[in-house]
């Protein structure tokens, strides 16, 4: 697992990311949850 950053120009978003092998052997990823915009975790 890893912390992915989405860049916009409102805002910078953080998610948890999963990386795994699929069932045809191509690698893919799936969030597993969205920890909010930098400035909401600021604020916390």
């Amino acid at each position: 697992m890893k912390v992915n950053t989405s860049k916009s120009k409102n805002a910078e978003s953080f998610y948890i990311k999963q990386s795994f092998i699929d069932g045809n052997g191509k690698s893919t990823s799936r969030t597993i949850r969205k920890l909010g915009t930098l400035n909401e975790l600021l604020v916390e």
